[in-house]
């Protein structure tokens, strides 16, 4: 039985109307109520708005919000750079004052930090003295070093800086407080355990942090007329379609009537494409900028085959919104999707102790299979839509809090004036 708390969420990142951290923040919110529990979200001044519209038009919500910002109208956190990371920390400061405060005249039954979501930066809340939850996090995924060959010079910097500030987490006093104080820690994937300090590893718990809200589409039957195959994401070199074009490049030379489509952008676009006309392939490619979410959704409904390579994603939300259509999906068995994808959801290949020329391979391989084998690939549609409908928040957010129940009553019973 599933003990109902009154839960301190804190949540930089917290929209009913935006994806990525900030969906994450406010779907946590609103399933942790779902599930019973009385939630008080602290969160950005910059969310209030967009917070307040959404709930007078959905009264049933109940959450409770505190707003703390510095220098509200000015978003440090839209993309990663030194004045980012900054205010983030910054941010934290002022919430847990913020937290300290509502402790002197409330009582809450635990503290959980959910966005951002990254296992290189801190929280203070394990401070206040009650059970605190930490993630789930991600972050400790990382490129295969064989996989970094093509990598322009700027991006492979990148990749190895991500790499050392991995290895630094352990030696950060701010996370070693963060994650000393935990109750649990969180985790995206089991690809972040080796950045937690060994004898904190007793207290994780691996749990993915993105569902999705509702199947969105019954159909099946068009995906498999043709043989189009969809990538949708950011344009950057960590997501892998330097060697998701050459593959794709590979499969059309066996069968001229593939075709690919992407949907994004971002600072690869142009290798990419000139990568594209140097395999000679461009005119089998179609680009796109970011679309709507109508438009994405239809492009799912008549794609043969979701392509998503990438290299160190700590989730994949496309992934799930490509299964829910119906997409089967094709990827890399790291990070994120690579967890996720089993053999109901489509084909992942083997990348972690592989070169480029051998991954480009075994996609290629991959590709030619799935997409000549019609009757395998409306089967895969039939289940990876199915095996959709069971990751939805709910489900998600519920299955971290019975994996943290023992941890928590753990600590309940070792300090008894935490629950009276």
């Amino acid at each position: 039985m599933r003990n109902q708390r009154n839960i301190l969420l804190s949540a930089i990142a917290c929209s009913p109307f935006l994806g990525s951290e900030d969906g994450v923040g406010w779907h946590w919110a609103v399933e942790l109520e779902n599930l019973g529990h009385r939630v008080t979200v602290i969160t950005r001044t910059r969310f209030k708005a967009d917070i307040e519209r959404h709930m007078r038009a959905n009264p049933q919500i109940k959450l409770e919000f505190v707003y703390v910002d510095w220098l509200p109208g000015i978003d440090y956190t839209g993309s990663p750079s030194l004045p980012s990371y900054a205010y983030i920390y910054v941010w934290q400061w002022l919430a847990f004052l913020r937290a300290r405060q509502l402790l002197a005249s409330q009582r809450f039954d635990l503290v959980h930090h959910v966005t951002f979501a990254g296992i290189r930066l801190p929280s203070f809340m394990g401070g206040l003295g009650i059970p605190f939850i930490f993630g789930p996090v991600g972050g400790g995924e990382e490129t295969p070093p064989r996989l970094l060959v093509s990598f322009p010079l700027a991006a492979k910097a990148k990749e190895w800086a991500r790499r050392i500030s991995n290895r630094l987490v352990k030696f950060d006093p701010l996370m070693r407080y963060t994650m000393g104080r935990a109750t649990v820690i969180g985790l995206t994937t089991k690809d972040s355990l080796p950045v937690i300090p060994v004898s904190l590893r007793h207290k994780t718990v691996v749990c993915a942090t993105i569902g999705v809200e509702a199947r969105l589409t019954p159909d099946v039957t068009a995906k498999v007329e043709g043989s189009v195959v969809l990538y949708a994401g950011r344009f950057l070199y960590w997501k892998g379609m330097q060697l998701g074009i050459r593959a794709f490049a590979k499969a059309v030379s066996n069968d001229p009537s593939l075709r690919l489509v992407m949907v994004g952008e971002g600072p690869a676009l142009g290798q990419w494409q000139a990568l594209a006309k140097e395999c000679g392939v461009e005119q089998y490619i179609t680009w796109h900028s970011w679309v709507d979410k109508e438009q994405l959704v239809n492009l799912y409904q008549t794609s043969s085959l979701f392509l998503f390579p990438s290299l160190h994603d700590s989730g994949g939300m496309v992934v799930l919104e490509a299964a829910s259509c119906g997409l089967p999906v094709l990827c890399l068995d790291i990070g994120g999707p690579g967890e996720m994808v089993g053999p109901e959801v489509g084909i992942k290949v083997n990348a972690q102790n592989a070169s480029e020329a051998e991954v480009v391979a075994q996609l290629a391989a991959a590709l030619e299979s799935l997409t000549a084998d019609k009757s395998h690939l409306l089967a895969l549609s039939d289940t990876a839509r199915h095996w959709a409908g069971r990751q939805s928040w709910n489900a998600k957010v519920a299955e971290f809090y019975d994996a943290c129940e023992p941890f928590l009553l753990s600590k309940e019973a070792n300090n008894p004036a935490i629950k009276t």
